[in-house]
């Protein structure tokens, strides 16, 4: 440890308050913030090329605009006491993918790994989605993960939808990003939220908040519904930028999922 006398350190002082007045930054600093490799939390920039989700609202609240164009992402919705609030679909968090679904242009197949409930093939069709390109698959709870890495570094899926019912650790969440890069596709798991206080390596991890539906139903006439459909989430992640804890509006362009679905 080198020792300074008081004369020194006040010498020292002096310098650099009159490196500031010169408005000079010390080397050091100026050497971090050339350093590509440094993170600034102001900086939502991001290198990796991303895909719109469809939805202008969550775009702006996403560094590159958009879902990362390959890795495996957490979408957590309400639990089982809070159902009572959304509307059955609304909760699986499928309103917020079925503009990414929409988009798909290229055929390869959108596996969905264990849903809640079976996909209403009119409603996708009403939504543009290509239901001719959707393969689901029931598997049991220990073949959930196996048959979600499977789908995503096969390179014959482009999407990966899994609904996977039990804890999942670090090293199993990792592994998965890893398969969707190699597959070169997008996987979003659908949790429940009692896992967002766990931490995940995943670079985006939306919680859907709970509200209540804007009709119920018993509406037989969708053509009245409006297409202006309201939603809440919370960013707890989204690498490049600060999560945003607080709950964000989104405003959906589209009519809700489960008037288009048997209720």
């Amino acid at each position: 440890m080198e020792a300074h006398t008081l004369p020194q350190i006040l010498a020292q002082t002096d310098r650099d308050k009159k490196a500031l007045n010169k408005h000079e930054e010390p080397t050091s600093i100026r050497q971090l913030l050339d350093n590509t490799t440094l993170w600034r939390g102001s900086n939502t920039e991001t290198p990796q090329s991303c895909v719109s989700t469809g939805i202008r609202d969550l775009d702006a609240l996403l560094p590159g605009n958009g879902w990362p164009q390959y890795g495996v992402f957490e979408l957590l919705t309400p639990g089982s006491d809070e159902i009572r609030f959304t509307n059955k679909l609304q909760e699986t968090g499928i309103q917020l993918l079925l503009p990414r679904l929409k988009a798909i242009q290229e055929k390869r197949w959108i596996l969905w790994v264990s849903p809640p409930y079976i996909p209403y093939a009119p409603g996708l069709d009403f939504h543009m989605v290509d239901y001719r390109n959707v393969l689901v698959v029931h598997c049991r709870p220990h073949e959930q993960l196996w048959t979600i890495e499977q789908g995503l570094k096969s390179g014959a899926c482009s999407v990966v939808l899994g609904w996977p019912n039990q804890h999942l650790s670090t090293a199993q969440l990792k592994r998965l990003h890893l398969a969707a890069i190699t597959g070169k596709s997008q996987g979003f798991l659908l949790r429940p939220s009692i896992h967002a206080q766990n931490p995940s390596p995943c670079p985006v991890r939306i919680e859907i908040c709970p509200t209540k539906p804007p009709r119920s139903c018993n509406s037989t006439n969708t053509l009245e519904m409006t297409r202006n459909f309201n939603i809440s989430v919370k960013i707890l992640k989204r690498r490049g930028a600060w999560p945003l804890l607080s709950p964000q509006q989104l405003t959906l362009t589209t009519y809700p999922v489960s008037e288009l679905a048997q209720c």
